[in-house]
C-alpha cells in the first residue's frame, strides 16, 4: 500500500481527509553535511541559530561549535541582547557538557501592576545577566570565541527566521 488514509472527524460537519504516504527511504546521511556546510559558511543571525544547533546537535564538529560561540559572543557585544540567545547558551553547554548554574533572576515589582505584569518582570534575563552566564560559560569551557566580522543581527521577521537553506 503506497499509503495511508487517515479520516478524522471534527466537531465541523465534515471529515478531514489526509493522505499520507510512508518514507520510501530513509534520508541521506548528506543531508546533515548539507545543512552543516551552509551553517559554516552563512550562519543566520536571528532565532534560527538556537534551531539550526539543534538540528546539527548529532554533529560533533568543532567548527559548529566555534561558529555558534563565535555568534553568541558576537551578539553579546551589542548593546541589546535577543532572547534566542538564552537558548544558544543552553545547547552550547549540553554539546560542551559543561554545567553553568543559572542565577537567580530578580526584579523590582512595580507598584500597581497586575500580578501577570510583575510575574513577567520576574521571569525576565536581563542583558547584563545574559553577559555573565556568559563569561562564566567561557571560564568553564575554557572558550576562546572570536567575534565575526560580518555579524549583523537579522531584523525580526513576523513569519520566523531567515535562513539560507
Amino acid at each position: 500500500m503506497s499509503g495511508v488514509l487517515v479520516q478524522a472527524c471534527c466537531a465541523e460537519p465534515w471529515p478531514l481527509a489526509v493522505l499520507t504516504a510512508p518514507p520510501s527511504d530513509p534520508p541521506s546521511p548528506i543531508t546533515l553535511a548539507a545543512v552543516e556546510s551552509v551553517f559554516l559558511e552563512r550562519p543566520s543571525f536571528d532565532s534560527t541559530l538556537p534551531m539550526m544547533l539543534r538540528v546539527l546537535a548529532s554533529r560533533s564538529s568543532p567548527a559548529i561549535t566555534q561558529v555558534s560561540v563565535d555568534a553568541v559572543e558576537s551578539v553579546m557585544r551589542q548593546e541589546t541582547v535577543p532572547g534566542w540567545v538564552n537558548q544558544m547558551m543552553n545547547l552550547l553547554e549540553a554539546r560542551l557538557g559543561v554545567e553553568v548554574p543559572k542565577a537567580m533572576y530578580t526584579a523590582p515589582r512595580k507598584n500597581g501592576g497586575s500580578w501577570v505584569e510583575n510575574l513577567l518582570d520576574e521571569m525576565k534575563q536581563r542583558p547584563e545577566e545574559q553577559r555573565a552566564h556568559w563569561e562564566l560559560l567561557k571560564t568553564r569551557a575554557k572558550l576562546t570565541p572570536k567575534p565575526l566580522a560580518d555579524f549583523q543581527i537579522a531584523p525580526k521577521s513576523r513569519s520566523g527566521g531567515e535562513t539560507p537553506l
